[in-house]
């Protein structure tokens, strides 16, 4: 009797956790760019939840249907560290460094699959972007020119994405406000692919190994 009550329990704990990946988390921007003072508004929702954080009043605040819940103040924080090492330990951890390298290239491939897959993961719900720039020499400003206009080509709000390259010289400005979606099951899925990969699953035998 015990063990059915328990599986039931896991069961419905289950389908929730399934529940809640499956809803969409929405994440929006506002930013923008002038004579050099930048403007940053971050905000991401879910069910009831919202947190939105304020890069000029370096604040977050987290609300529930709308009443605050609680807000958090972001000051600098400068932190001074000294490592004091002995030289047999530097030139130990340099021999160990070449190996890791070599190992990481080997999962190249699925991580560049799993930034794929991230990225597919996410939708544009809406995009509004007025870029100015200029890279101080005509030829990269144009490089640039020709990949947004590549970029521009792919995405369903076209229209909504403007820039006026600067041929002159050296310049960038920008009013962005843009917002996507994404269902964390997705996110989850993605990992556990990355994760679960056979090259990825040796590597990280690797690292325990040492």
């Amino acid at each position: 009797m015990f063990w059915q009550i328990a599986a039931w329990a896991a069961a419905i704990v289950i389908v929730i956790l399934l529940l809640l990946l499956l809803l969409p988390v929405t994440m929006q921007v506002d930013s923008a760019r002038s004579e050099g003072k930048v403007r940053v508004s971050f905000s991401v929702a879910w069910l009831a939840f919202l947190l939105r954080y304020s890069m000029t009043e370096r604040r977050s605040s987290l609300y529930f249907l709308n009443l605050r819940l609680a807000a958090f103040s972001h000051g600098k924080k400068k932190e001074k560290k000294e490592m004091k090492e002995k030289k047999g330990k530097k030139e130990t951890a340099k021999s160990k460094r070449m190996p890791q390298f070599r190992r990481m290239l080997g999962i190249v491939r699925p991580a560049l699959r799993l930034v794929k897959d991230i990225l597919r993961a996410f939708r544009i719900k809406y995009l509004d972007a007025d870029l100015d720039y200029g890279l101080g020499d005509p030829a990269y400003t144009g490089m640039l020119t020709g990949f947004l206009h590549a970029m521009r080509g792919a995405l369903r709000v076209r229209d909504n994405l403007r820039f006026t390259p600067d041929f002159a010289g050296w310049k960038l400005d920008w009013d962005i406000r843009a917002a996507v979606s994404v269902r964390m099951i997705r996110i989850v899925v993605a990992l556990a692919r990355f994760i679960l990969n056979p090259k990825v699953i040796r590597v990280g035998v690797g690292f325990v190994r040492g």
